[in-house]
Parts: C-alpha cells; sequence; structure tokens
C-alpha cells in the first residue's frame, strides 16, 4: 500500500507551483498524493496530481467564494479590500487560528487518512496539528513566508498569529522554509534549531521559446520588461506602471489577475499608454508560462520593503524568469534577491521610487546587446544551481527520513 501524503492549502483560484511541484514529485517517487483546498484547481500540465476541491461539494462554499469573486470584478478596489480584510480577521478568534472551512477540510482530510501531512502556510498548520493528534499522522510544515510579518495584518493579528505558531511548532516533525534568510528569523524568533530550505525553484530545462508578442499583436523586434503574477497592493504595481510612461522604445507587460487590475487599467488610461507602452495579458498556464517568458528582454520583481517577508522574500517569478534565462531588475530593498542577482551576476537593482530614473535605466539596459548576453550567459550556471530538479532531492529525501527515523524509534 502506497504512504499517503495531504497537502493542505487556502490558496485560491490557483493553487501555487510550489504546491503543485511537493505533490508531482512525491507523487512520482510513489507516494499517494492528495491537495486539499477550499477552492482552486490543478494547473494544466499538473492534471495527474489529485486535488479535491472543497467548491465542488459544497453549496456554501459556492456562495462564499461566488460572492468574492463578483465582489472582486464588480465593486470599487477600496470596497473589495475592506471586505477582504475583514475575511482575514477570520484567521484569528479567541487565540486560535479560524479557518472558514476548517470542519469540511478536516472531515476530508481523515477520510484520506494520510501518514504525512504538509501544512502550506501558518493558516492551515493548526488543521494539520489536530490530523497529527487525531491519525498519528507526521506532519511537515512548509512556510511559503515568514507569514507573522506581512503589512496586511494587524498588530493584534500579528501577536495573535506567532502565539499559534510558537505554540504549535513543537509539534512539527519537519520545519521547511524558502531560502536561508527566513531560515534564520524563525531560528532566532523560536529557538528552532533544525530548520530545512527548499526554494521556490522552477525546472531547468525552458521549453521552446514562445513569443508574448504573438499574443498581443506586436512586432517580435519590440523589445519588453515583464512582470507575472498577482495584481496586489504592496507590490509596487502602480509605481512600475507610473515609471513606464518614460519608456520609449520598450514596453512593459503586465501577465497575472488580481484586485488592482482594474486600478492598474485606468490610470494607463490617464496616463495615455494603455495598450501603447503598457499591455495587460491574462494568467498564463504554468506549463506555458517559461516558454513565452523567455521572448522578453528583463523581468521585473519591483515589491518595495514593506515588510519583514518581502524584505527576505524569493518569489516563483525569480526562478520562472531564471528557467527563462530572462535578466531581473529588482527594488533595490529587496535583501535576499540582491543577493542572488549579485551572487550570479544575472540582473540588477535599483530605486523604483525614482520613476524616471530607473525607467531610463531599464531601457538602457534592455538595449544594451552585450550586457544582456553577459547576463544571459550567467544564467546558465544559475539554473544548474537553482532548479527544482536538485530542490525536489531534498524534499523526497526529508519525507523518507521521517519513515526511516520512525522505523528507527520502534526498534
Amino acid at each position: 500500500m502506497k504512504t499517503r501524503v495531504l497537502i493542505l492549502t487556502l490558496d485560491s483560484p490557483h493553487l501555487d507551483r510550489r504546491t503543485l511541484l511537493f505533490a508531482q514529485a512525491l507523487q512520482q517517487e510513489g507516494f499517494e498524493v492528495c491537495v486539499l483546498t477550499p477552492y482552486a484547481k490543478a494547473e494544466e500540465g499538473f492534471e495527474d496530481i489529485h486535488v479535491v476541491d472543497l467548491i465542488q461539494e459544497s453549496s456554501s462554499t459556492r456562495l462564499v467564494f461566488g460572492l468574492k469573486e463578483w465582489f472582486k470584478r464588480w465593486s470599487p478596489c477600496w470596497v473589495f479590500r475592506f471586505l477582504k480584510r475583514c475575511y482575514k480577521t477570520l484567521f484569528t478568534r479567541n487565540g486560535h487560528l479560524h479557518l472558514l472551512f476548517t470542519s469540511k477540510m478536516l472531515e476530508r482530510a481523515k477520510e484520506f487518512r494520510p501518514s504525512v501531512v504538509i501544512a502550506s502556510d501558518l493558516p492551515t498548520l493548526p488543521l494539520a496539528w489536530q490530523l497529527k493528534r487525531t491519525l498519528g499522522s507526521r506532519l511537515i510544515y512548509d512556510s511559503h513566508e515568514f507569514y507573522t510579518e506581512q503589512a496586511f495584518l494587524s498588530s493584534k493579528d500579528k501577536r495573535e498569529l506567532r502565539k499559534i505558531e510558537a505554540r504549535l511548532l513543537p509539534w512539527v516533525d519537519l520545519l521547511i522554509t524558502i531560502n536561508g534568510d527566513i531560515a534564520q528569523l524563525f531560528r532566532r524568533r523560536y529557538g528552532v534549531g533544525d530548520v530545512r530550505v527548499i526554494q521556490n525553484a522552477f525546472l531547468s530545462s525552458c521549453p521552446e521559446k514562445k513569443y508574448i508578442h504573438d499574443l498581443l499583436g506586436i512586432g517580435r523586434e519590440r523589445r519588453l520588461v515583464l512582470y507575472q503574477g498577482q495584481f496586489l497592493k504592496y507590490r509596487n504595481l502602480e509605481q512600475l506602471v507610473k515609471l513606464a510612461r518614460y519608456f520609449r522604445e520598450i514596453a512593459l507587460v503586465l501577465v497575472g489577475w488580481g484586485e488592482l487590475e482594474a486600478v492598474l487599467k485606468k490610470r494607463c488610461r490617464r496616463y495615455g499608454i494603455l495598450d501603447k507602452t503598457v499591455y495587460f495579458l491574462p494568467k498564463i498556464p504554468q506549463r506555458d508560462l517559461v516558454a513565452y517568458a523567455s521572448s522578453a528582454s528583463l523581468g521585473v520583481i519591483p515589491y518595495p520593503s514593506v515588510d519583514l517577508n518581502t524584505r527576505y522574500c524569493t518569489p516563483n517569478k525569480l526562478f520562472e524568469f531564471i528557467s527563462a534565462s530572462l535578466p531581473v531588475v529588482a527594488n533595490e530593498n529587496l535583501v535576499m534577491l540582491k543577493k542572488i542577482l549579485r551572487r550570479y551576476g544575472i540582473g540588477f537593482c535599483l530605486d523604483f521610487h525614482q520613476a524616471e530614473a530607473a525607467a531610463k535605466k531599464i531601457e538602457e539596459v534592455a538595449s544594451e546587446t552585450e550586457l544582456l548576453r553577459l547576463y544571459r550567459n550567467n544564467l546558465e550556471l544559475a539554473k544548474r544551481e537553482l532548479c527544482w530538479e536538485r530542490e525536489r532531492k531534498k524534499l523526497v529525501a526529508w519525507v523518507n527520513g521521517l519513515f526511516a527515523k520512525r522505523a528507527k524509534c520502534a526498534e
């Protein structure tokens, strides 16, 4: 009988690539894997992953997420943000992390009877802890970020969440996070000694190039600066659009989705640059994302250092750009990103709040063929070291190690 691994996540409406790669790696290794989520489906290219999507099973779940999508699409941005904030407050109640779908998720999780439970980020950790207590499952806490230090949380939320994290960490059999700096933050705050790192790496092999230009209906000779991901507050996207006003020859392409899309398009119309200097495309499936990214000249990560979590982040898009051999430009206040760009020589950092100067620098680099060639040569080395093929081996070894440790204790 195969060993069962259950991955708990609140990702919606799209599953995080990290979650999908974890599931795929363990499934390929012979584990029986299930991803349990209130509202999300497997991506194209990951159709073999077993995803239990509660929205298909519960009328109340469909109602909640139906309302969310309606407000997201049709209400003013400030109204949606207010409602989202109200929803976030449900995460804490009387010192306990509260999940809107806890009972239904717990019921389905118990039916699966997992030997290993992976909690994807702090909101699912209490649920994973309950499964460990009732089923004796091994508990892996995969912290995609330093969750308690995010700008959208109130001071009260942060205090309560830190208490929860501190109380539950001793129950965790394996603690994993995304980079060494955030691992060090865990060690300092909670005194935990063993914090493992699995980076948000992507596959090293880039599929055959596809052209974003073809999706936009523009000439392939046009040089593009690419942002891909969610359009959210605290990502500096309004400033990114603002500096795009100063582009002369190159264009900015924003690929993704999110609550700020309407705001960003409205701003572009006001500047007179929509579909001229700035273009929008809907989310591209993971299967094709790197292939299309490879047709750009630069990938951009403009996040401001608004909180401790963002300051030390290494987001998915960094590794997607590396896989696509795409040089990276990032905000100079992103400590971990700056380290990686300098260590491998695969891009540069600048101050995005100096809009005209930043635009000029980006345009210069995007048009400088020799410098781009140097960056791309360096990216080949980075791809060999910062790739999922290496990271997955660690994951598989550590999960197998949980059972080796149990067997040894039983002797």
